[in-house]
Parts: C-alpha cells; sequence; structure tokens
C-alpha cells in the first residue's frame, strides 16, 4: 500500500457466511454477446469467483425486462449482487431491478434504486449537482440546439442522458461551432432527441475518483488523472468508446493512469476527493462509486458523471485505483457485500 494511504482505509472485515447463495444478476443480452466474445462475462466471472473464494455460493442470474420478484423471493436470498448495469442493452432501466429488491426487502451490494436513477439520468444528475452548488458543466437539451436555443458558447460535446461506458461517444462528437451543433442536432431524428444531451466541453485534465464504502463512512481511493497520447493534431483528447475498450488499434492513441502528484497538484486533488465526498453523501451512494471530472485551464474542477456500480472487470479504473490502495479484488468484493448486509 502506498504510504500515503497506509492507516488511512478503515474497513470492518466481517465473516463471511459460509455457504451463503448469493444471486449475481446482471443484463441477460451479455448471454447472447458472449456467444461471440467471452470476454462479455468477464465482470460476472470474476465476482462469481470471487465470492466463491470468500466462502459463498454464486449464482450468475441474468434478468430482463420481464423479471419477476418471485425469482428472488424463491431462491432465499439474503443478499444480491447487482451488476446490472443495463436491461435490454438499455440504461434507463438500470434501477428497476434494485426497486424490485427494495419492495420484497432483499438487500444488495452498491447503491439504492433512488441514487441508481437519479445518477443513471445524466440531465438530472446535473440538475441536482447545480442545486446543491457543485460544480458541472453548462448544458443543454439537444432539442433546444435544434432549434438554435444553444445558451453558452462553443465547444460542446454531445452525450446520451441514459448511457454510460462511453456509449456514442467519439471524435466527431466534440463540436466548435454553434451552426455545426444544431446540424448535428437536427440529423438526430425529433423523437429520439430528448434522449441526448449537450454539453460545455471542457479542454482541459481529465480525472476519476473512485470510493468504497468504509466503517467510517466513504473511503477515496487514490485520485487517478488520466493521460492522453498519440491523439493526432486536432482529435479532441476524450475517452471515447473506441479508446476506453480497446478498439482503436488503427492509431497510436491511447490512455494512461498517473496516480502521483507533486505538492503544488496537492490542493486540486483535495479538492477533487472532497467533491467526491459530497456527491457520496448527496446522491446517498452505496457500495462503490466512480465519479469523474474535467479541469479547466483555471485548474477548476467539474463533475461529469457519477458512476454508481462501476464496472468491475479487465483494466477496470476503480480497480486500479483499489489497487493503489493495497485491496485486491477479493478485498473489493467482500468490502462491497459486507456493505450490503449492514456489516460496515
Amino acid at each position: 500500500m502506498p504510504s500515503l494511504y497506509a492507516g488511512y482505509l478503515k474497513y470492518d472485515v466481517s465473516p463471511t457466511i459460509e455457504g451463503m447463495t448469493v444471486p449475481i444478476v446482471y443484463d441477460e443480452i451479455i448471454e447472447a454477446y458472449c456467444r461471440q466474445d467471452e470476454t462479455e462475462r468477464i465482470e460476472i466471472d470474476w465476482v462469481s469467483t470471487a465470492l466463491s473464494r470468500l466462502g459463498y455460493r454464486p449464482l450468475p442470474l441474468p434478468v430482463n425486462l420481464s423479471v419477476d420478484k418471485n425469482v428472488f423471493t424463491d431462491l432465499d436470498s439474503r443478499v444480491v449482487f447487482n451488476c446490472v448495469d443495463s436491461l435490454e442493452e438499455s440504461g434507463r432501466f438500470v434501477h428497476i431491478v434494485p426497486s424490485i429488491l427494495d419492495e420484497i426487502g432483499i438487500p444488495y451490494t452498491g447503491s439504492g434504486a433512488d441514487a441508481i436513477y437519479l445518477t443513471s439520468n445524466k440531465v438530472l444528475a446535473k440538475r441536482f449537482l447545480k442545486l446543491h452548488r457543485i460544480r458541472t458543466p453548462r448544458w443543454c437539451r439537444v432539442a433546444q440546439a435544434a432549434v438554435g436555443e444553444i445558451p453558452f458558447e462553443p465547444p460542446y460535446i454531445v452525450k446520451h442522458v441514459w448511457e454510460d461506458a462511453s456509449f456514442g461517444i467519439d471524435e466527431h462528437s466534440v463540436l466548435f461551432r454553434k451552426s455545426d451543433l444544431k446540424d448535428r442536432a437536427t440529423d438526430i431524428p425529433a423523437e429520439r432527441r430528448y434522449d441526448y444531451f449537450v454539453e460545455a466541453f471542457i479542454e482541459g485534465r481529465e480525472f476519476n475518483v473512485s470510493l468504497i464504502a468504509g466503517s467510517d463512512g466513504p473511503q477515496v481511493l487514490p485520485p487517478m488523472e488520466l493521460e492522453f497520447h498519440g491523439f493526432r493534431d486536432g482529435r479532441p483528447k476524450i475517452v471515447d468508446y473506441q479508446t476506453k475498450w480497446g478498439n482503436d488499434q488503427l492509431t497510436e492513441a491511447r490512455i494512461d493512469r498517473r496516480f502521483d502528484f507533486t505538492d503544488g497538484e496537492l490542493p486540486l486533488i483535495h479538492d477533487l476527493e472532497k467533491m467526491a465526498r459530497d456527491c457520496w453523501h448527496l446522491f446517498r451512494i452505496g457500495g462503490y462509486a466512480r465519479i469523474d471530472f474535467r479541469v479547466d485551464g483555471n485548474g477548476v474542477p467539474m463533475i461529469l458523471e457519477i458512476n454508481t456500480n462501476p464496472y468491475l472487470g479487465k483494466d477496470s479504473s476503480f480497480l486500479a485505483a483499489a489497487s493503489r490502495a493495497g485491496l485486491d479484488f477479493d478485498d473489493v468484493i467482500r468490502i462491497v457485500v459486507n456493505d450490503a448486509l449492514g456489516h460496515i
């Protein structure tokens, strides 16, 4: 564990309830993708293996929009591991399974249904942040931009309201003129425009701050800066879909992670940590989370997204931060399950 964090992270590591069945819920569509690429299930497989090592009996449980609450009551589970990041490939429904589990009184890992809904709708999350005076870039609806009602100056980035994992983000998502934004907005069918929004693009540094439940409240894991290398001139330095998921093999573009900061950077790092903690409490986040930031040329950090239940698979930013703090994968799973069971 790095000396900066030695003795800092405090957990109540309660004993495993030996042999308890723990369903792992996830979007059924993953099974279809697994027929073409087995790595699509890597998060589920890793969680399952870790639960087994910890003495639980994992039960992978793919679900869809027809999920029946009796599936959970019949299993007589004391806790469910929630890996649902979409239902039938839509982030719009990500809160449904937690809502069902709330209704029948079964605890589950990570954040509650309300927090998941508030944060998965990026526009709603930004309104909530603004209401509580937490900095986030300016925004408007794509439907506004389509009729020329653009209340701030370029550059802009067009994002999906509901989807995460850089879905739909590419180098053409960033626009530098109002006329280009209006053209892009009108290209989106009118009935789909409310699924997208326009955000002020912050040309600056990008950071992730991960948090995990602890005995003294949320524990901030080592903040991480994303460093962009090999991006050709004119290509926006953003975490687009191809670069994030390793599909950008035709260019030298890559994103490296940086955890070590100079003394002069520590005030910024502390500001990021405070904002991340504020988000945890404001949205009533549980278990674990990752907050994404951009920092403008004046050193002012702004929150881009709040990721409840972030990805726990291969090359995950959350797991990189956890490892930097001295936590292995089993540690993360143990803490998250214990938090769900009320042992933290």
